[in-house]
C-alpha cells in the first residue's frame, strides 16, 4: 500500500507539549502504512526527544537531527523526506482531534481529486477559556486556489490548515517556507494556494491550536515579528512580480497586505516603546506605500491618517484619543 499522507512534526524546546502531540497522532483508526510520521529535531536542548523515543516502536515514525535552523527550515527539511502523497505539517505544542489521521484520510478519498484539503482551526486555549472555531463554513466546496484568494473571505495563515498534494511542492522552490524569519505562514499560504487547482474548503475542523499563555515576553522579541513580517511581505512581493500576471497584481496585493497590517495590531501593547518606534521609522513608509497599491480607492484623509500612523503610531494613537476627548 503506498503511504498517503506524510506528517511532519518539526521538534524544538516542547518537552511539556510534543508527548500529547504524537499521541494525537498515532491514536487513529487508520492503516499504519498509510500515514507516515517525521518528526524532525531542529537540535532542541531540552528533553523534548526524550519524549519523542518513547514511540519509537511505531513502525510508521521516522526521526531526523538536523542543527537548530528555525521552524521553516525544519518544515523544508521534511517536505525533501517526505514519501507521502499529501503533506500535513502538525505543530509539536498543538494536537489532532479525536482520530483526526483517520479523518484526514477519509476525507482523501471522498475527494480524490483535490490538491489541497483546507480546514477551519480550533484554537484551545491554555487559560482554559472556551475553544473557539476560527470561522465556519456554510457549505463545503472545491474552488480554485486563485478564486480563493481573489475572494479573500476565509483566513489563509496556519500552514497546518492545509492539507496538501506533495506534487505541488516537489521541484518548487517557491513552495518553500522562507528561512531565518518567523511568520513564515504569511507567505506560505498564498503561494501554496496560488499553485492549487482544486482546493476543498471544510467545514469540520480536525486541528486543535495550542494558544500558550503570553507570559513574559520580551519588546524586543515581540517587535521582531514585525520586521520578520515586513521581510516576509517583500518576498511574496517577490513572487507576485516574478510569477503572478500583471493583472492579478491587485488582488494578490490585498491578500498579502493582511501580514503588513498585522505588523501594527498585533504589536498594540508594544506601541510607545522605543524598540517599536524604530520599527515604524524604518518601516512606516513601506507599509504605508503598500497599503496605498492595495487600496487605491482611499481618499486623502484616509491616506494621510494612514501615514500618520504607520510612521508615528504613538503619536497618532494619542491625538486622536485627544479628539475624542475634546468632542
Amino acid at each position: 500500500m503506498t503511504t498517503k499522507l506524510s506528517i511532519i512534526i518539526p521538534v524544538y524546546q516542547v518537552e511539556a507539549y510534543v508527548g500529547e502531540t504524537l499521541a494525537s497522532v498515532f491514536a487513529t483508526s487508520a492503516p499504519v502504512n498509510s500515514f507516515e510520521v517525521i518528526v524532525i529535531n531542529d537540535g532542541t536542548k531540552d528533553r523534548s526527544m526524550e519524549v519523542v523515543r518513547r514511540f519509537a516502536d511505531r513502525p510508521n515514525l521516522t526521526v531526523i537531527e538536523q542543527e537548530n535552523q528555525g521552524l521553516s527550515a525544519a518544515r523544508n527539511r521534511g517536505m525533501s523526506a517526505a514519501g507521502g502523497e499529501y503533506v500535513w505539517f502538525v505543530d509539536s505544542d498543538d494536537y489532532l482531534v479525536e482520530d483526526g489521521v483517520g479523518k484526514v484520510l477519509k476525507l482523501l478519498e471522498k475527494w480524490p481529486e483535490v490538491d489541497v484539503l483546507m480546514f477551519p482551526v480550533m484554537k484551545v486555549y491554555e487559560d482554559h477559556s472556551p475553544s473557539r472555531l476560527e470561522y465556519q463554513v456554510e457549505k463545503e466546496q472545491v474552488l480554485a486556489g486563485r478564486t480563493i484568494l481573489r475572494d479573500n473571505e476565509y483566513p489563509l495563515y496556519f500552514a497546518h490548515r492545509y492539507v496538501f498534494k506533495r506534487s505541488i511542492a516537489e521541484g518548487n522552490l517557491w513552495v518553500r517556507f522562507p528561512e531565518g524569519y518567523v511568520q513564515e505562514d504569511d507567505y506560505w499560504g498564498p503561494v501554496l494556494l496560488y499553485y492549487a487547482s482544486r482546493v476543498a474548503i471544510l467545514q469540520t475542523p480536525v486541528y486543535n491550536y495550542r494558544i500558550r499563555r503570553p507570559g513574559s515576553i520580551m519588546t524586543n522579541r515581540a517587535v521582531r515579528n514585525s520586521y520578520d513580517r515586513v521581510a516576509v511581505h517583500k518576498k511574496c512581493m517577490n513572487f507576485m512580480y516574478t510569477v503572478i500576471p500583471k493583472e492579478d497584481w491587485p488582488w494578490f496585493r490585498r491578500v498579502c497586505r493582511y501580514g503588513l497590517e498585522m505588523c501594527y495590531y498585533m504589536s498594540h501593547r508594544f506601541i510607545g516603546t522605543q524598540e517599536f518606534s524604530r520599527f515604524a521609522h524604518r518601516n512606516g513608509l513601506y507599509v504605508w506605500k503598500e497599503w496605498l497599491d492595495a487600496t487605491p480607492d482611499a481618499t486623502w484623509k484616509k491616506r494621510l491618517r494612514r501615514l500618520c500612523y504607520y510612521m508615528t503610531p504613538a503619536f497618532y494613537i494619542k491625538l486622536t484619543s485627544l479628539f475624542v476627548r475634546l468632542k
